[in-house]
């Protein structure tokens, strides 16, 4: 029998990687810039109908974080995400 008082740290919900050629310099780039003020209807149109909802807000603390709503497989995911370094 288990361990109930055991955190598991070797489980992988998913993982993937993506990789797209950019044709721009790269001091023109800005993705924390995109991420945190990516609009809604943009999120939904990058994976229809599996992104849900974005939106921005800040932590109790000021540090800006993005909110993301998806489908991954049947369950619904809530995402949130902190800027530590933007």
């Amino acid at each position: 029998m288990s361990d109930p008082k055991k955190v598991l740290s070797d489980l992988v919900l998913s993982t993937s990687t993506e990789h797209a050629p950019l044709d721009a310099p790269w001091e023109a780039i800005d993705i924390a810039d995109w991420l945190l003020n990516l609009p809604d209807k943009e999120y939904q149109r990058c994976a229809p109908p599996d992104h849900k909802a974005a939106g921005y807000t800040t932590t109790d603390d000021g540090r800006p974080m993005s909110i993301n709503v998806e489908m991954i497989g049947t369950g619904l995911v809530i995402q949130h995400y902190v800027a530590e370094i933007a």
